[in-house]
């Protein structure tokens, strides 16, 4: 089928009008639509003939007058189409049914004729330009998203969601029809003679090479090579949000600043902690998985290569700043130690515990002078099992005012900062 799927954009551009139009045109008489019928034939004989033969354009052809013809045959059809599908059989299966029928075949085909060759027999830039038109549509929205990620400048210069993907598998559907339409040597030539026109320099009499439309079939020798590129950038683009957050938190050059203290209130391991590990790549892949999936592009390696290395770098940058660094908590030993020491993870050597100086209780109030809680503060220096370094680790213990200035024991300290450090 040469081109088929392109010059058959005609058929779909009727087909998409068809069910767009409102339901009214179901009740007009029958009448009414067999003469807007006979009118786009009769425009096809005064203004579409003098120019299309049904099979050839004649010398000095005025496509714009053609082109005319055919968008009010796809107006036209697509009436037809609404009408048509709402009559009972013994409509469709009447004499005016099939007159109607037959005429609206003729009209479809020529149409169909008219672009097809409009491409293979147009000879001047004007008249190779309206094949281009023609192409700029049959590539669709989503192809055209994709080239515009290849090279922004070719199409318009989009970045991936400024004009939002809206169906992978459109995208895969439309990517295999033009990698097939790009390897006839008709669709490359003509090709070759379009450009985007709004892009044109003043005066210029041929069109600039970025805005060449022969480019996208030069982007897409092979289906597997476009898809992979395209997925690997969209997938990247879902990953760079993680990517900041995680680059904005594991900054070594803040973790200087802050004498090597970071925010945390949750205990794990050197090799499962999030603060220096890339703890979330089965979630992250899980969510890019479906685009591979859907386009059958296998999931490449090195993915998540950049998270790595970010979270390698970091753990250097902690034990290279934790071995200048030292401190043990110099408070008395109380009851929120045992608390903290419960919460270590297994095989854990506890250096040193205490609260922090010997402060009292700090008394919390509410705002009518009610006591609601105390509070004190405590630290704890460890070391886990297998770890490069000790943690130090801050945290509180609150209790509860019960009444009868008595208060309820804490269950579990709240951790607010760890430190790798010397054990020292």
């Amino acid at each position: 089928m040469r081109l088929q799927r392109v010059y058959q954009l005609l058929t779909v551009a009727f087909l998409t009008a068809l069910f767009s139009l409102p339901a009214a045109y179901a009740a007009e008489p029958a009448s009414v639509v067999e003469g807007r019928l006979d009118s786009a034939r009769a425009m096809i004989d005064s203004q579409g003939a003098p120019h299309f033969d049904g099979k050839n354009y004649k010398p000095g052809a005025n496509f714009a007058a053609v082109y005319e013809v055919v968008e009010e045959i796809k107006r036209q059809i697509a009436a037809y189409g609404r009408w048509i599908k709402e009559q009972p059989p013994e409509v469709k299966n009447s004499e005016m049914g099939q007159r109607m029928k037959e005429k609206a075949t003729f009209l479809v085909n020529w149409g169909n004729a008219a672009l097809k060759a409009m491409m293979s027999t147009s000879k001047d830039r004007q008249q190779k330009m309206q094949f281009c038109s023609q192409f700029d549509g049959a590539i669709g929205a989503e192809l055209m998203h994709a080239v515009n990620f290849r090279e922004p400048d070719l199409l318009r210069a989009r970045g991936l969601h400024v004009s939002p993907l809206r169906s992978l598998d459109k995208l895969v559907e439309n990517t295999d029809k033009m990698v097939k339409a790009c390897k006839n040597p008709e669709v490359k030539e003509g090709l070759q003679h379009c450009w985007m026109r709004k892009n044109m320099p003043p005066g210029a009499t041929k069109p600039p090479g970025k805005h060449a439309f022969e480019k996208v079939c030069d982007m897409m020798p092979d289906r597997v090579s476009f898809l992979k590129d395209y997925i690997v950038a969209l997938s990247s683009e879902e990953l760079n949000d993680r990517y900041e957050r995680m680059k904005k938190r594991m900054n070594p050059e803040l973790l200087k600043q802050q004498e090597g203290w970071i925010g945390t209130d949750l205990i794990r391991t050197w090799s499962h902690s999030s603060l220096v590990n890339y703890t979330t790549e089965k979630e992250d892949s899980a969510r890019v998985k479906s685009y591979f999936d859907t386009t059958g592009v296998p999931m490449p390696a090195g993915l998540f290569a950049r998270f790595h290395k970010l979270a390698s770098d970091y753990k250097a940058a902690i034990v290279t700043l934790g071995k200048t660094l030292k401190g043990k908590p110099t408070g008395r030993n109380f009851y929120g130690c045992k608390l903290a020491k419960s919460y270590l993870p297994g095989g854990s050597r506890t250096i040193k515990c205490g609260q922090s100086g010997n402060h009292p209780w700090k008394i919390n109030k509410n705002s009518l002078g009610v006591i609601e809680r105390r509070c004190k503060a405590g630290a704890i220096l460890y070391q886990g099992k297998g770890e490069p370094l000790c943690q130090h680790r801050t945290f509180i213990i609150c209790e509860e005012y019960a009444g009868g200035g008595k208060y309820s024991k804490d269950d579990a300290p709240n951790f607010s900062q760890v430190r790798w450090q010397q054990c020292k």
